[in-house]
């Protein structure tokens, strides 16, 4: 009878060191099966809405970006197009100065050997002038003088249209060269940027695929470690069933 009883005894322990065993198995399973689905739900999560998310932010980027580069190319028409009528104006200011000028020099020449032929009449007659003759011939050679300074006036009035149309056409161009030069700049920074956003969009779809690929075996291996929790919680409820002390 004691025999009997000790082999019962030792029976209920073997079947408590087996509950045990099985429950330390079964945390252990649950920590490894907790742990995968938090690695899957977190790949799974990249996968469907960050990397997509972040995707569709660089091509609206990129198109932004577009945007503002056909703005600059606008701009830079624009500025051509302003010179190009700035130009005209400047011309025709000029053309206009000219044109006022040009009547009063042909004038003044004419007045100015007029008034030459006049003299040499007088002093080359061969007559001996009288007193009224000569202050004729005065005021003539005084009226010569005033003609001759009105004439170099204006002929330097056309000499300085000339060259501030120049200037002005240089100051234009020089303006106008700068103003291209920083939207070439601004071009070149936003095209940069453009290609590091393709580059990075490249990446995201390489991870992507990389993503995509690896979550299946890890759905796999996700599936085998369910199946064994679940044959490990079965395993220790019938270990606990048969179990003298459940």
């Amino acid at each position: 009878m004691f025999f009997l009883g000790t082999m019962f005894l030792g029976c209920e322990d073997v079947q408590n060191e087996e509950i045990m065993q099985a429950r330390q198995i079964l945390e252990l399973q649950k920590s490894n099966l907790d742990s995968m689905k938090a690695q899957y739900e977190l790949q799974n999560q990249q996968m469907t809405t960050n990397l997509p998310g972040q995707i569709a932010d660089y091509h609206l980027r990129i198109q932004n970006s577009r945007d503002v580069l056909q703005m600059l190319k606008n701009s830079e028409q624009d500025i051509n197009q302003s010179a190009l009528s700035t130009s005209r104006l400047q011309n025709n200011a000029a053309q206009l100065a000219r044109d006022q000028v040009e009547p009063q020099i042909s004038q003044l020449e004419r007045d100015l050997t007029q008034t030459k032929q006049q003299i040499y009449y007088w002093t080359n007659s061969g007559f001996t002038l009288t007193s009224y003759q000569q202050d004729l011939v005065n005021k003539l050679q005084t009226t010569l003088a005033i003609q001759q300074q009105q004439l170099d006036f204006l002929k330097t009035e056309r000499i300085n249209i000339s060259s501030e149309l120049l200037n002005q056409s240089q100051q234009l161009n020089r303006l106008n060269q700068e103003q291209i030069a920083d939207l070439a700049n601004e071009q070149s920074a936003i095209q940069r940027e453009i290609f590091t956003l393709r580059s990075e969009i490249l990446r995201l779809q390489t991870t992507y695929r990389q993503t995509k690929s690896s979550l299946i075996p890890l759905g796999q291996q996700l599936d085998q470690a369910q199946k064994l929790y679940d044959q490990q919680v079965e395993k220790l409820r019938s270990l606990e069933q048969n179990s003298p002390n459940p």
